[in-house]
């Protein structure tokens, strides 16, 4: 049977809920449960029999005696993995704003992240400090900045110095890349910020004293958490602080409101203000089956002991919502707040530098923000995009309204000719030009996955299926150190 959906109209607009999803209105059915695993199996296994995943996961940094060490320090707390890609100047800027909204309000330091006069200032700054600001999150945690290797050697060049930060590379490593492919894609970065943390706590080992258990995996233009709780008893836990001691040690993750889209500094500004004054949680929340995104406290010893972690299979949609799906099937329990929203800001990317608006003394700067193109991640992205869907298990759909959009056709022919000319966001694409077929491939793989979640969250596919996409055994979770 054909899968039952509608086309998303508002499909590619700025809001999280369309710019991910073509699809809309999906309907499955427990007679085709068959045919979810068939598309399931088929990601995993062309993964597989290429050899990108399982394959070894490649991580760089300058020097890892020096994390380990700082990572060991017995007043070491929970550090902030930051996932970035074309952001590198912008983080640049927003980490100095920090010290500008401190002299401009007067203040030696800001009282942790919860404090949100650092982005509710009418300072001159352009940009808000992020949240893994050095003087928002005080010295005793670490921050590392994760991007493909593709970006790493620019990331190192414009944040070289920066004071707590450390810039980590990740790729994987295969001896055969079909049609010049690389593993690349949402759930393999997500997947990499994971593995990260679990080498450095494996690591650290289990000895008294062992300084951290939880790791944050943040969106790299978070700049503000609204009402973080506060905890008086036993002692005083604030912030950050204070959500990590309440995940406490059977809890999965925590997280948070996630916002619907990124909005400029004026928004920011504005939201900031209005919570200023918002009284923080005091207990841990009830719970709730709420989808955790964008800011996660992640229980890295727990992730260390079941294998699991987000999948590679999700390339362009839905990584963190499928991995939120599956650990609730397999009935881990997490915290929700659902008082404290997520602040994203929208930032400028270092694709839109170019030598004319850039400080031609700034010579460092422009060398760095130089790629090929052939070299950008980017153009990687969109050839394992193209690679992979065409490798898809093939099966129908049949759209809902089918005197507009017709009646069962193959998903990829709905999508080119329905989906994206049907959403006034998507209009000025040309599918004719050359870009025409990485749209369409971007979007196809989009719908495969919203699919995908969606199955198994309705335990459409069967637990060993979705084990495979989730949980891999230690030998087949290799992670190689790298010194660049």
């Amino acid at each position: 049977m054909p899968v039952s959906t509608s086309r998303n109209t508002t499909y590619g607009s700025p809001e999280i809920t369309n710019k991910y999803a073509p699809l809309a209105n999906i309907v499955l059915s427990r007679g085709d449960a068959k045919l979810y695993s068939s598309i399931l199996n088929k990601r995993v296994q062309i993964l597989a029999e290429s050899g990108l995943f399982p394959s070894p996961l490649t991580l760089y940094a300058e020097n890892w005696t020096a994390i380990e060490a700082a990572e060991r320090a017995k007043d070491r707390q929970a550090p902030l993995i930051v996932i970035s890609s074309n952001r590198s100047v912008w983080i640049r800027n927003a980490l100095a704003a920090a010290e500008t909204v401190l002299d401009f309000l007067g203040l030696d330091a800001f009282e942790g992240v919860g404090d949100l006069r650092a982005v509710a200032t009418g300072s001159a700054n352009v940009v808000s400090p992020p949240i893994y600001a050095r003087e928002r999150i005080g010295p005793h945690r670490g921050v590392y900045v994760l991007v493909h290797e593709t970006e790493y050697r620019t990331y190192r060049r414009v944040l070289g110095g920066v004071a707590g930060l450390t810039v980590v590379g990740w790729s994987f490593r295969t001896a055969v890349r079909p049609s010049g492919v690389e593993l690349v894609g949402f759930g393999a970065v997500r997947y990499a910020a994971v593995a990260f943390c679990k080498n450095i706590r494996t690591t650290l080992g289990d000895a008294a004293g062992a300084p951290w258990n939880k790791a944050w995996i943040v969106d790299d233009n978070v700049v503000g958490l609204t009402g973080l709780p506060r905890v008086e008893q036993p002692t005083v836990h604030a912030g950050l602080d204070a959500v990590e001691f309440l995940l406490g040690d059977s809890n999965v993750c925590a997280g948070f409101l996630g916002t619907s889209k990124a909005v400029p500094i004026t928004g920011i500004r504005a939201d900031a203000s209005s919570a200023l004054n918002a009284d923080p949680a005091s207990t841990k929340p009830p719970k709730d089956t709420k989808f955790v995104q964008q800011a996660v406290l992640w229980n890295i010893k727990l992730l260390i002991g079941s294998g699991q972690n987000f999948s590679p299979v999700f390339v362009n949609a839905q990584e963190d919502q499928a991995f939120h799906n599956y650990l609730l099937r397999v009935k881990y329990d997490y915290l929700y707040f659902k008082g404290v929203r997520v602040l994203k800001e929208l930032v400028t990317r270092d694709s839109d530098f170019v030598p004319d608006n850039m400080d031609p003394r700034d010579t460092d700067l422009t060398a760095a923000l130089i790629q090929l193109p052939a070299n950008s991640f980017q153009e990687k992205r969109n050839r394992f995009i193209k690679w992979v869907t065409g490798e898809e298990f093939p099966f129908t759909i049949k759209p809902d309204n089918a005197g507009n959009d017709g009646g069962e056709q193959p998903l990829r022919d709905f999508i080119e000719k329905s989906v994206l000319p049907g959403s006034p966001a998507m209009t000025g694409v040309d599918l004719l030009s050359r870009a025409g077929p990485v749209v369409v491939a971007a979007a196809s793989c989009q719908a495969v996955e919203q699919i995908l979640s969606e199955s198994i969250a309705q335990k459409m596919v069967t637990d060993d299926d979705v084990k495979k996409a989730f949980a891999l055994p230690a030998d087949r979770s290799v992670v190689e150190r790298q010194v660049w």
